[in-house]
């Protein structure tokens, strides 16, 4: 039980530089995805991908495609921690019964904003390898390249071309 001075001395906290960015993501996109993983053949998507704000510090996502050919929706949640320093993040989608939990930098230049992630996720044979994704949102216009394996065999598995259409 609090008494109404205490209350009163609370405040919300304020969003950052890299919260404002993050938000900027609000919206829907529309654009394609282009995927080549190893031993398969290479697919192509057409993608949609709304940004709702969650409060002034995170954003989720809701995404939709094709992939391999039958219809692929994910759903992250993504944010920014001040006391670590960095960008933080979930993802599930209907292909897989794993869920990731993504760390990641944030680096802003200009009008541009990227966000590197790394996580542990399945690999189409149901391996679990690392994997990294770069984000760059430069106003109306965002790409995502995805990345499985690390080091020597990391390999480049996705990308996603976008822009904003609302």
């Amino acid at each position: 039980w609090q008494d109404d001075a205490d209350v009163a001395d609370m405040r919300m906290p304020e969003p950052t530089e890299i919260h404002q960015r993050m938000l900027e993501g609000v919206g829907t996109w529309k654009g394609t995805m282009s995927a080549q993983y190893p031993g398969m053949p290479p697919m192509q998507s057409k993608v949609t991908e709304t940004v709702e704000a969650l409060g002034p510090f995170h954003t989720v996502t809701d995404f939709h495609a094709q992939f391999m050919g039958v219809p692929y929706h994910g759903h992250g949640i993504m944010g920014y921690d001040e006391a670590s320093g960095e960008a933080f993040g979930t993802w599930t989608d209907n292909m897989s019964p794993h869920t990731s939990f993504r760390r990641g930098t944030v680096e802003i230049e200009g009008d541009t904003t990227t966000i590197e992630m790394r996580y542990e996720a399945p690999a189409p044979t149901g391996e679990m390898l690392p994997h990294r994704n770069v984000g760059v949102h430069t106003g109306d216009r965002y790409s995502m390249t995805f990345y499985m394996g690390e080091g020597d065999a990391e390999v480049r598995t996705m990308t996603l071309e976008l822009e904003r259409s609302e």
